[in-house]
């Protein structure tokens, strides 16, 4: 092997060979005329030796980093402009961690720690539009998973050619330090728009890898496909039991998401978690390339949320008076976009809304036992306007504290048995509603003019299993079969 690595660096233009001893290692993160750049710097001891033929020859290649798994590595950020891009910023901190510290094997978040800064009053971001961005390799086929063919000498040689252009032509422009070392030990991240806003439905997640011997190259469209990158890179380092030595292994990664909505639902109601259970639930979705955060944050059981205008359905209905303040769900939020993870609430109507009625009776339907109320508050009462100005006010908490362009509507397992039950002829008269079915279509599109025109509602299926008439832009959130 070292006879192999000695004829590859023959080959090399500036081979890193210094020393044998293991040395702290560090990553400078930098922004250069819309490049950036993780550079992974070795010390005056530190060495490294890529092994391997050519870029025909993928599986054979790797960069050995003898650093030992107990040493204590330190690490600085530098960059070289204000690119203004936080998300790459903070990715750049923290992928800097998993690297040196866990070696690109992502875990659990107790696992390693890292600085990234967090404000609890996140600021505004603007709302994004944009549409699908069109692909940055138009003469490339981008395959949502690793296939034999995209390892063949043809597109490998096409994609190095392109990357090598680039590395030649931005080459004058580099900073000294990493012209004289070469990009031999750093990974060159282009992305062609650098946006730092909230994420969205149509954010543009595909990316480009490839590890060679001349370095570590990532395309981009956007930002979050260099998210999405950033992670790959960091679960192709490994390392060998006997002495803590790291590779990499030559490759070439085109990659994009087969859906766009990849979401985990976390219900913080029915069992309150603390938040930094939730960063950490935030962390390993990122592991896994997860871009939703469903927040079930109310349901019968607790109200997880005090809200500034409505801060009594939290006294009131949270449980054990466990909630989240409106600076935890910033922080949440913001935690949450780093990662290129967007966060949709839930607002589960006109059911499970049990909570809410603790300070609210009056917006609730009383159920009937025999003639009599039996204490039991059924769903909103969608015939009083007390409701609706319950609901106009929460709508307005939710749609200021969570950027996203989604609200959740709930509508699922309504329970109609009390609504049966009620004398409601006068309102059914000046609605012309003469079904049950009917009522709660006209809840839904009253609840819907609430909205700000640019939110779009989601609901669960039983709305359209129940065939209630709801606008042809919505959502539809499919859970219980696929039959319809």
């Amino acid at each position: 092997m070292q006879a192999r690595a000695k004829a590859l660096n023959l080959r090399m233009s500036r081979p890193v060979t210094h020393g044998s001893e293991a040395q702290p290692t560090f990553i400078r993160a930098i922004t250069h005329r819309g490049y950036w750049v993780l550079h992974l710097a070795l010390s005056d001891a530190g060495r490294a030796a890529y092994y391997g033929n050519s870029i025909e020859d993928p599986y054979r290649c790797g960069v050995c980093l003898p650093v030992r798994c107990d040493v204590t590595l330190g690490a600085w950020i530098k960059f070289l402009s204000d690119g203004g891009n936080t998300i790459l910023y903070a990715a750049a901190k923290r992928y800097e961690h998993i690297i040196r510290e866990r070696f690109g094997l992502s875990t659990y978040a107790y696992q390693w720690r890292h600085d990234e800064t967090i404000v609890k009053n996140a600021r505004t971001i603007a709302m994004a539009h944009s549409k699908p961005a069109p692909s940055a390799f138009p003469n490339l086929t981008v395959h949502s998973s690793i296939l034999e063919d995209y390892f063949s000498p043809r597109h490998l040689k096409t994609f190095s050619h392109t990357i090598e252009q680039l590395v030649r032509s931005k080459s004058a422009t580099l900073p000294p330090y990493i012209s004289n070392e070469g990009l031999l030990t750093g990974a060159l991240v282009h992305v062609v728009r650098n946006s730092d806003t909230y994420p969205f439905l149509e954010m543009d997640e595909s990316y480009a890898l490839t590890v060679n011997q001349n370095g570590i190259y990532i395309y981009a469209n956007e930002t979050w496909g260099a998210l999405r990158a950033l992670e790959t890179l960091s679960q192709l380092f490994w390392t060998t039991h006997f002495d803590g030595s790291v590779f990499i292994n030559c490759t070439t990664i085109f990659d994009k998401p087969r859906f766009q909505y990849r979401g985990l639902l976390i219900d913080t109601a029915r069992h309150f978690i603390s938040k930094n259970i939730l960063l950490r639930n935030l962390d390993a979705m990122s592991y896994s390339k997860l871009n939703v955060f469903h927040w079930h944050f109310y349901d019968d059981q607790a109200f997880s949320i005090r809200f500034p205008n409505n801060p009594e359905l939290a006294e009131k209905g949270a449980y054990r008076g466990q909630f989240y303040t409106t600076d935890d769900v910033a922080e949440i939020i913001e935690y949450a976009r780093l990662r290129g993870i967007r966060v949709v609430p839930e607002m589960d109507l006109p059911d499970h809304t049990m909570s809410i009625s603790k300070s609210h009776p009056e917006a609730f339907t009383k159920c009937q036992m025999g003639g009599n109320w039996d204490g039991y508050f059924g769903p909103m009462d969608p015939t009083m306007n007390a409701t609706y100005a319950l609901i106009d006010s929460l709508l307005k908490d939710v749609m200021s504290l969570f950027p996203d362009l989604t609200v959740h509507l709930g509508g699922d397992e309504v329970d109609i048995t009390c609504w049966l039950e009620q004398n409601w002829s006068t309102f059914q008269r000046q609605h012309n509603i003469s079904s049950s079915i009917e009522i709660l279509t006209f809840f839904y599109a009253r609840v819907r003019r609430s909205l700000h025109p640019k939110k779009h509602a989601q609901y669960w299926q039983e709305v359209v299993d129940e065939e209630a008439s709801i606008p042809p832009n919505s959502i539809v959130q499919v859970h219980l079969h696929f039959s319809n």
